[in-house]
């Protein structure tokens, strides 16, 4: 039997996390159709090849495990600092870095 989903995730990651879940190359073989309409995620599967619980399972991993926004670095120096051990070049400083002319 075709059964369809529709799920609506708000968060832009989440909503990542389930589109390359159920549509991207390690998807259940069951998946016929994924896609994102605004906040909402619409699709469509043979529930003989994919169990819905597995879908709904994936569905709520998915949109239960995001990773966190953090800030990368407080400022251009700290930025700089780490750029400069990351590429072993000593000499590089906030001056050398894009970040440090933008308001």
């Amino acid at each position: 039997m075709i059964c369809a989903r529709t799920v609506v995730v708000g968060d832009p990651l989440a909503r990542a996390n389930v589109l390359e879940a159920l549509a991207g190359p390690g998807a259940p073989t069951g998946i016929l159709t994924c896609a994102a309409d605004g906040n909402a995620i619409r699709l469509t599967f043979d529930d003989e090849r994919s169990a819905p619980e597995l879908i709904d399972a994936l569905i709520a991993i998915e949109t239960a495990y995001v990773p966190t926004r953090a800030a990368l670095f407080p400022d251009a120096a700290a930025a700089a600092a780490a750029a400069a051990r990351g590429l072993a070049e000593p000499a590089l400083d906030a001056a050398r870095l894009i970040e440090t002319y933008l308001p």
